[in-house]
């Protein structure tokens, strides 16, 4: 996205985030003893999204990122630091 300020950028991502989880469930009776148990894998791919803004000033930079997942409304804020290599 043009913006007028030669050190600050804008974007924006979308694609998609593959996951692995395993989730287990216990039972126990009256006395505590575990009586069943069962592993229930939830494993594939969603869409994934994304926008920040970042800002540079020679070799060394910041961004500030939301990225969103379509699984449970999952979502990530983060700030990140950087220097540039070329």
């Amino acid at each position: 996205m043009p913006i007028s300020v030669p050190y600050l950028d804008v974007y924006g991502k979308a694609g998609l985030a593959r996951y692995k989880l395993n989730r287990s469930i216990t039972n126990y009776n009256n006395s505590g003893v575990a009586i069943s148990s069962s592993v229930y894998p939830d494993n594939s791919s969603v869409l994934a999204w994304g926008a920040g803004v970042q800002a540079h000033v020679g070799i060394i930079g910041g961004r500030l990122e939301y990225e969103g997942f379509n699984k449970a409304s999952t979502s990530v804020f983060s700030l990140s630091m950087f220097l540039k290599f070329r």
